[in-house]
């Protein structure tokens, strides 16, 4: 008898953004058929997850399909719509938040003592992790560094 894997949600959820940012990163450079498979693909890993965080999955799978089939509307989204769907999809995917957590981490650690910080932010539109490192910065010890964004 061959034993049974049972795969495990986590896993699958990381594979799951990972999956979602590669199928985006393939409409961007119009690679449409690997852009296709990845949807695809996207679809079964979404099957597998419960609550928000298929719910997301299934709306950005739909949205990167409405791009690879040219379904998509001809004006495209109102910038402040897509930075509340940026929001959302920030705030019902916990693998970002731990992501920015543990960066943020690093740069506290890396940071200890020093009397400045300055953060050089490539505005990949993932400036929500900031007012938490300037929180932890105002607490620490010995008072706040200057900080430079």
């Amino acid at each position: 008898a061959r034993p049974v894997v049972l795969v495990d949600s986590q896993e699958t959820g990381i594979r799951l953004v990972h999956t979602l940012m590669a199928c985006a990163e393939a409409v961007q450079q119009e690679n449409l058929k690997l852009a296709e498979a990845l949807v695809k693909q996207i679809g079964f890993l979404a099957v597998s997850q419960a609550g928000a965080m298929r719910k997301v999955a299934t709306y950005f799978a739909e949205g990167l399909a409405r791009r690879i089939y040219r379904l998509y509307p001809d004006k495209p989204l109102d910038s402040s719509f897509s930075d509340i769907l940026q929001m959302h999809f920030y705030e019902t995917c916990p693998y970002l938040k731990f992501a920015h957590f543990t960066a943020n981490q690093a740069i506290l650690e890396a940071f200890e003592g020093k009397k400045r910080v300055h953060v050089i932010d490539f505005s990949m539109k993932q400036g929500m992790q900031w007012p938490a490192l300037m929180q932890a910065l105002a607490l620490r010890p010995g008072g706040p560094p200057s900080f430079r964004l």
